[in-house]
Order: C-alpha cells, then sequence, then structure tokens
C-alpha cells in the first residue's frame, strides 16, 4: 500500500469495536476478507446489509452465495487472482452500487431476523411432521 502511495484510500483499522465498527464497514467502498478458513463470514453479512459490496476468497462460508447473486467479488485464496479482483473493483470494470445492493437484498431475504424466523419454523414444522409419522407407525 505505502509503495504505490494509497495509505490515504486503503485503511487497515485494526481492531473496531461499537459504532466506530458499524461506521468503518458502513463508510468502505469494498469490503475485503480474503482468509483462509470462515464457516460462514459473519463480517462479510454484516458489510452486505449495509449495502457495501465484498471481496472474499473462495474459503468463505457465504462465496457461494454472493456469487450466486452478483453481491461481490469471489477470488481463488491466491495474491495474484486477489489483486486481479482488487483491480477490477476500483477501475470500475465492476458495478459496485449494483453489487451493494444485491447483497443488502440478499442479507435480508435470507438473514433477517424475521426470514430466519420463518425458517426456525418451517425445521420445527418439518420435525412434528416427521416425529408424527414416527408415532403413527
Amino acid at each position: 500500500v505505502r509503495s504505490l502511495g494509497r495509505e490515504k484510500t486503503v485503511l487497515f483499522k485494526g481492531m473496531l469495536s461499537g459504532q466506530e465498527y458499524w461506521d468503518a464497514v458502513a463508510s468502505a467502498d469494498l469490503f475485503v476478507l480474503n482468509s483462509h478458513s470462515e464457516n460462514f463470514g459473519l463480517v462479510v453479512a454484516q458489510a452486505m446489509g449495509l449495502g457495501v459490496p465484498v471481496l472474499i476468497s473462495d474459503r468463505v462460508g457465504l462465496a457461494d452465495m454472493v456469487e450466486q447473486h452478483q453481491a461481490g467479488i469471489v477470488t481463488p485464496l491466491d495474491v495474484d487472482e486477489i489483486e486481479k479482483g482488487m483491480c477490477r473493483a476500483v477501475t470500475g470494470e465492476v458495478d459496485l452500487v449494483g453489487m451493494g445492493r444485491r447483497g443488502e437484498r440478499l442479507v435480508r431475504a435470507r438473514f433477517s431476523a424475521c426470514a430466519v424466523g420463518n425458517q426456525l419454523l418451517d425445521l420445527l414444522e418439518d420435525v412434528l411432521v416427521t416425529n408424527r409419522a414416527h408415532q403413527a407407525v
């Protein structure tokens, strides 16, 4: 970042919490998480929920969903591929605003309290139906 003269545009914030965290995420043009292993990627869902497009590695649990809904850029965990993805984002080759909107809709549809509550109700209904079927036998 320093060698490219990007200290003012690329920020490494370290540990943030509370409102400082939410303000930092919400103000981002692109949220980047190139993790070696994330079973879900809560911070990715949080960024998308705020309408921020994401660039993540294919090892983040939400990668398939991000690709399917075109809510961000998914790359292999490879420096050259990550660089290509970031270049696509900063040069305007991809529609970051559109990705952000799609990500926000995805999070609202799949991970809001209402959506998760409905998924839980569906699961409980399936358990009850299965239990009744086993009792009838």
